[in-house]
């Protein structure tokens, strides 16, 4: 089963830090929300996930394995970066075949993924008299045009009628419950909110906030400390919980008493163990953007 590791990412330019310490992780199954203000760096974060950059400092990794593997173009990783980028001038299926030659897969794969699409009917029009909806299913299509087990989607939503969006939000969360991983950055968060099982939320080139979401979840927060760090974090990567270091504590998106569990099973000397509820997206996102929004640990997420 794949799985996707941020650890304590950062990217400097000059010397301004346009990532700061970025750490999370996701297994398989999971849709996970990129959200925050501009200039939070949500798009510094998703360039180094794509591979088209790499970190300052930190490292990020699929299944264990080289950061090498998140370059786009390794069968890992699917990439939609919008629909830009898209020759206006060739027809939806040149665009599919030429696109599944050069990576090395088959016409018939190709066209698997234009039915798939829906854009069968529309397939010999040119790219520039598609309408946005259709430019995203086509960008869609090529994303997944090899096998992959992990999705990037910059702003698939963005713009989209609801027929649309609805539809956008069916192939994440398919491929989810297929055993993928889908990173999403949207502006929409009530579209977010309802896809994705967890939401990161930046901050200044800071991960601020770490939100479980969707409507069969009900956010809990279990805030932590402990006498050994180390330990706690291995313990932790083998749960599944969206977990934040900062400060000598830790916020754990797991219930209190799961969570003391946990601890108590490694051995490890808990300190302070206490429930910390989670608010809206909504609001925490409108704290964030304000300038008003306090973590509930103090200092930066490591």
């Amino acid at each position: 089963m794949v799985h996707l590791v941020c650890r304590d990412v950062t990217r400097r330019y000059g010397k301004r830090d346009a990532l700061s310490g970025i750490s999370f992780d996701v297994r398989a199954g999971t849709v996970v929300g990129l959200a925050g203000p501009n200039g939070s760096g949500k798009t510094t974060l998703f360039r180094l996930l794509s591979g088209l950059g790499q970190p300052s400092s930190g490292t990020i990794t699929i299944d264990g394995g080289s950061p090498e593997l998140t370059r786009i173009g390794d069968s890992g990783t699917g990439v939609f970066l919008g629909v830009d980028n898209l020759h206006p001038g060739r027809t939806v299926r040149e665009t599919l075949r030429l696109v599944a030659f050069l990576s090395g897969q088959s016409r018939s794969r190709a066209d698997d993924r234009l039915e798939w699409s829906g854009l069968s009917a529309v397939g010999s029009r040119l790219v520039k008299t598609l309408s946005l909806g259709m430019k995203v299913r086509l960008g869609l299509a090529l994303a997944t045009l090899r096998p992959t087990a992990i999705l990037l989607l910059d702003e698939p939503m963005n713009g989209l009628d609801a027929e649309a969006i609805t539809w956008v939000k069916s192939v994440m969360r398919q491929f989810a419950e297929s055993g993928g991983i889908v990173v999403v950055s949207s502006h929409l968060l009530n579209e977010l909110e309802a896809v994705a099982d967890r939401v990161l939320i930046l901050s200044r080139g800071m991960l601020v906030h770490d939100v479980s979401c969707g409507s069969a979840v009900e956010h809990t927060r279990t805030l932590l400390r402990v006498d050994d760090d180390a330990r706690l974090a291995d313990a932790l990567s083998e749960t599944g919980w969206a977990h934040r270091y900062s400060a000598g504590s830790w916020a754990i998106d797991g219930p209190l008493e799961a969570v003391g569990l946990c601890a108590f099973r490694a051995g490890i000397a808990v300190l302070e163990l206490r429930d910390d509820r989670g608010e809206s997206l909504e609001k925490t996102f409108a704290a964030v953007a304000s300038g008003e929004y306090r973590p509930p640990l103090r200092g930066g997420a490591k």
